[in-house]
């Protein structure tokens, strides 16, 4: 199997098998109540995400909050557990590393 299709197959899983956490609405609201900035900061590629989010409702809760280690490894950075995504994050949010 390609990779392409690799990818293709797992979009089209997370966007019928994704799972939400129990409670991640929750946590996710009740971090924003506090007035702290967050954001997702993830492998995955933004098609991947999108899936996921949608799949689970997420999608408003997380626009323009999500980073994706595809845009870091464009710009010449490396994925996870490299700390590249993780400081992009940081940047976007105004938090220092």
């Amino acid at each position: 199997m390609a990779a392409r299709e690799v990818i293709e197959d797992r979009v089209r899983l997370a966007d019928r098998e994704a799972v939400l956490i129990d409670g991640a609405i929750a946590a996710l609201r009740s971090v924003a109540a506090l007035g702290l900035d967050w954001c997702v900061a993830s492998n995955s590629s933004h098609r991947e995400l999108a899936a996921k989010f949608g799949c689970t409702g997420l999608t408003s809760l997380v626009v323009g909050r999500v980073h994706s280690a595809h845009d870091v490894i464009a710009e010449g950075g490396r994925a996870k557990p490299a700390p590249d995504l993780f400081l992009r994050a940081a940047r976007a949010v105004g938090v220092p590393a």
